[in-house]
């Protein structure tokens, strides 16, 4: 297995011409590119950041359904003044 490790192609020359060359003559089309992946990904971490519309109305009603049946609860215990006799106080 010497062989394969002493052995080598030839081709840090020629691939950093190429490299070079790339990186001149599509300057353009590497940063468009990266624009739009960018810009893709900003995106999907937006939508996948921030919570659906209708999720936030659904907890802001249920929140306050609950706020006032508790509310409601309370007072009409102060009314009935079940509050005295309750195992809570």
């Amino acid at each position: 297995m010497d062989w394969l490790t002493e052995w080598k192609l030839p081709i840090g020359s020629t691939a950093k011409i190429v490299f070079d060359w790339l990186k001149t003559q599509a300057d353009a089309a590497f940063k468009l590119l990266g624009d739009g992946i960018e810009s893709a990904i900003e995106g999907l971490t937006d939508i996948l950041a921030s919570p659906p519309l209708h999720i936030l109305l659904w907890v802001a009603a249920s929140s306050r359904w609950l706020t006032c049946g508790a509310t409601a609860t309370w007072h009409w215990s102060r009314v009935l003044d079940c509050w005295r006799s309750s195992p809570w106080r």
